[in-house]
């Protein structure tokens, strides 16, 4: 949940020193350009990929770093035709000279789209090129024949290239090739050459064959093992398909559930770890209402001001915002501070402005000299793009005198 909730802050806060940026007329900088691509690429959210794309057609100069800035991101979202689209595009142009970071991506989309062809056509380019390619380049190649049908291509790179500079990436991706041929035999020899026989290497090797025997029914700590190790791998096609059998065996436990969270995350689908996040919401929202409803009904306990609280930040944490309020109108006693601050808090993370102004309003009426929730409001104001009621918020905040809180730390003198 941490994880989740970090990432989208720091894309806030990007967005905000986009605004300087284009403030500031420094759009037009090919450093700065490069790393705003760079950002909305990396964020997560595909739909930022259109931003990212307005934004590389604006500049007059593209250099190879605003290249491979564009085409990681489609890759890294998913967006593997467009990713290959725009190489293709580089090239015919004669842009720039694709480097080492520009073929991974390129390969990776190849991969994905199993384009075994253009694979081919751009491994043929890297000859013609001399490319001084690195183990990334080389790993990419493998995992792009792997995973498009040419395994045998795979297994002369890795011959070629000598196998103790294979990774466990390509490795996994090599493997999966041959599984789908039904022959384990030329990856175990592979295998068996590598100079280190990391620990993710073994455990990828007894991993699949477990699969591919069918073994005993996995218990949760199993199928949360063999998640991490995916997550480790990045490997997102065997994590979709350990989340398969989690589902059909005994369903997903919060140990599995986090795991899956991280190895979609980890593996460049932040939907998917969105999606896992949402249903371990909602489970955990099941359970608290069943919780509240029984110390009344069984336990014949009468819920305090904490425990009414202690609901809204659930509902709230949940992104059940309307529901929270609904909540908070219905309690038998005036919500507090906390309360409305716990709302308040969920409308940031959730883009509500709305709401957030009348949980700030809410607040400031029972604690007027809370400064938390004037920066808050105006933080929700700016997230959203309302530039203006932003201002009035600080701007009121600075009629009324109210300080905001300053931070503090502890340290032992000797």
């Amino acid at each position: 949940m941490c994880f989740c909730r970090v990432a989208l802050e720091a894309l806030d806060f990007g967005r905000t020193v986009h605004s300087f940026v284009v403030k500031l007329g420094l759009g037009g900088v090919v450093s700065t350009a490069n790393s705003l691509i760079n950002m909305y690429g990396k964020s997560g959210d595909s739909g930022r990929m259109d931003l990212d794309r307005e934004k590389f057609d604006e500049m007059t100069n593209h250099n190879i770093v605003s290249w491979s800035a564009i085409i990681a991101g489609y890759n890294q979202n998913n967006l593997n035709k467009e990713a290959l689209e725009l190489f293709l595009r580089m090239l015919k142009d004669h842009s720039a000279v694709p480097d080492n970071f520009t073929l991974t991506s390129a390969l990776a989309a190849c991969a994905y789209l199993g384009k075994l062809e253009v694979g081919k056509q751009i491994h043929s380019h890297i000859i013609r090129t001399a490319v001084l390619c690195h183990g990334q380049v080389r790993n990419a190649l493998i995992s792009m024949y792997s995973k498009s049908g040419g395994v045998e291509m795979a297994r002369r790179v890795v011959k070629q290239t000598m196998a103790s500079g294979l990774n466990v990436i390509a490795f996994t991706a090599l493997l999966e090739g041959y599984v789908k041929l039904g022959d384990l035999q030329p990856a175990r020899e592979i295998f068996d050459s590598m100079k280190y026989h990391d620990v993710i290497a073994w455990t990828a090797m007894e991993l699949f064959r477990m699969m591919i025997d069918k073994g005993p029914k996995q218990n949760s700590y199993t199928l949360a093992t063999m998640l991490n190790v995916c997550s480790s791998w990045a490997s997102l096609d065997y994590g979709k398909q350990i989340h398969c059998k989690a589902i059909r065996s005994e369903g997903l436990s919060v140990s599995v559930s986090n795991a899956l969270i991280t190895m979609y995350a980890r593996s460049g689908s932040i939907t998917g770890a969105k999606r896992v996040f949402n249903q371990i919401c909602q489970r955990l929202v099941a359970k608290g209402k069943h919780y509240f409803r029984q110390m009344q009904t069984k336990h014949m306990i009468q819920p305090t001001q904490s425990h009414h609280t202690c609901m809204v930040d659930m509902l709230a944490c949940a992104g059940l915002l309307e529901e929270a309020q609904e909540f908070i109108n219905m309690m038998p006693m005036e919500a507090d501070a906390i309360a409305w601050g716990s709302l308040l808090s969920a409308c940031k993370v959730h883009k509500d402005s709305n709401l957030a102004k009348i949980a700030a309003e809410k607040l400031l009426a029972i604690d007027p000299d809370n400064s938390g929730a004037y920066s808050t409001l105006a933080s929700v104001y700016s997230t959203c793009g309302r530039w203006d009621d932003a201002a009035k918020v600080w701007k009121l905040m600075k009629d009324k005198g109210v300080k905001k809180e300053q931070g503090s730390s502890w340290t032992n003198k000797e």
